[in-house]
């Protein structure tokens, strides 16, 4: 059962059972003819849907923020933004669709010439997930259908009525071919469905518990994968940084989405000359953060998602302040009805207390120190993640080297990590594997095919 609460209120919003089996494979073999007429249109004609999707999406942006908002608690400000980049995302596929898959010929000693082209393959399954639910399904879905293949939407048990919402945008641009399709399943049917032969890929955004297990089946069945698996980022301030700045931004980055962002600052590393500035600052700019309703146009803060994520992150916090962290916490009051949380940041503790290891999922942050370059970037990198990271230096030379010796698939310098249509997106360790977006992104699920003459 797909079970959708107000997380405002805590009111049930909706209940939508499980397809059936019968339902999921008569869903496969449509499918699997919608991928055998979609990859015979023009790459012109494909660009024009994705023109026309990116239309639609601003049409109506604010019923699909309001829907954002109602299912996950994003404020609508911020559920209005990502509506508008996914239309980012489809005007820029539909504009350099062509280069990125343009053949590529291929210099070689043996053969008089040599090939390079991008096929597609079939039908990629998407497990997505909950706390971008419209950014990340268009992130991964408009890339793949630009290039041919079509998709099958697992969408967040908490987010659907907007799988729903997103599966009637893409029948409305890409008409009766279908390309894209939504399916209320249970964790047995997408098993099920992983195994299928008619599924050539699974793309998933989670728990590095469901990475692991999908990645098991997929490698089971000869599949490819790939998995963003969410971050424990560090982010690394030096003395000669602007403090204040690189204080704002990282409150800003990490309470962004009420902390629900897998890319945000979650271990704050700072010089230990700079830490209680840095700390003041912080806390500065988080108590001018109103936490309130996500309807609301001046909400900063809405509620946490889930019931059960807010006590998941009390509980990290308990257990955190159980091996030695101490608290600080912001002027910020949170409403009681609700999954409302406050924020908060964790000082000290030891390197294995929870806030430490484990990825804190909402509006905390952990706070370590440091005393030179080598122990900063060892801080860094004692983590089982790697999603991305940021490091705060005028220094432009140490920069460089503090950002190429941090094991992150994404690091900025003197910012907070965001992804961007163009770039590939992606981590390493426990974070996952493969690229999504960019050149890299479009061709994680295609044949990289090579033609020679002799």
């Amino acid at each position: 059962m797909f079970r959708t609460l107000n997380p405002a209120t805590g009111d049930l919003i909706e209940e939508y059972p499980f397809v059936s089996d019968k339902e999921l494979e008569e869903q496969l073999i449509q499918l699997q003819s919608s991928y055998v007429a979609w990859r015979e249109f023009s790459l012109s004609s494909r660009t024009d849907c994705l023109r026309k999707l990116g239309t639609l999406l601003l049409k109506d942006v604010e019923r699909f923020a309001s829907l954002i908002g109602l299912e996950m608690g994003k404020p609508i400000r911020f559920a209005r933004a990502e509506v508008e980049k996914c239309a980012l995302v489809c005007d820029y596929y539909a504009r350099e669709a062509e280069n990125l898959l343009r053949p590529v010929v291929q210099k070689s000693e043996i053969f008089s010439s040599a090939t390079k082209y991008f096929r597609p393959q079939g039908t990629v399954l998407a497990i997505m997930p909950w706390n971008y639910p419209f950014y990340q399904v268009f992130r991964f879905a408009v890339p793949n259908l630009v290039a041919g293949n079509t998709v099958l939407l697992k969408h967040s048990p908490n987010t659907p009525g907007c799988a729903l919402a997103i599966e009637e945008l893409f029948d409305q641009s890409f008409g009766e071919v279908k390309p894209l399709s939504s399916m209320f399943l249970s964790h047995q049917q997408c098993e099920k469905a992983i195994k299928d032969p008619r599924i050539v890929g699974l793309n998933l955004t989670g728990s590095v518990k469901a990475g692991r297990a999908v990645a098991s089946l997929a490698g089971q069945s000869i599949k490819k994968s790939v998995l963003e698996l969410g971050g424990s980022d560090p982010f690394v301030v030096f003395a000669d940084a602007d403090v204040d700045k690189a204080a704002k931004i990282a409150a800003n980055a990490r309470l962004s989405n009420t902390g629900q962002v897998c890319c945000a600052p979650k271990r704050l590393i700072l010089e230990n000359s700079i830490k209680d500035r840095f700390i003041e600052s912080y806390l500065n700019q988080a108590e001018t953060k109103k936490i309130g309703k996500p309807a609301d146009e001046s909400s900063d803060l809405g509620p946490m998602a889930r019931e059960d994520l807010k006590r998941q992150l009390a509980d990290q916090v308990r257990r955190s302040t159980e091996a030695g962290a101490s608290v600080c916490s912001p002027n910020c009051p949170a409403p009681q009805e609700g999954f409302y949380t406050s924020p908060l940041l964790l000082l000290g503790g030891g390197v294995d207390n929870p806030a430490a290891r484990e990825e804190l999922f909402g509006p905390v942050a952990w706070v370590d120190t440091f005393e030179n370059e080598k122990e900063s970037v060892f801080k860094a990198n004692d983590t089982d993640f790697g999603l991305a990271a940021s490091v705060w230096t005028e220094d432009s030379k140490r920069a460089n080297r503090v950002a190429g010796d941090i094991q992150a698939g994404v690091v900025v310098v003197n910012g907070s990590v965001t992804s961007d249509p163009s770039l590939p997106f992606g981590g390493v360790k426990n974070s996952g594997y493969g690229k999504e977006l960019g050149e890299e992104g479009i061709k994680e699920f295609l044949n990289t095919q090579l033609v020679m003459e002799a």
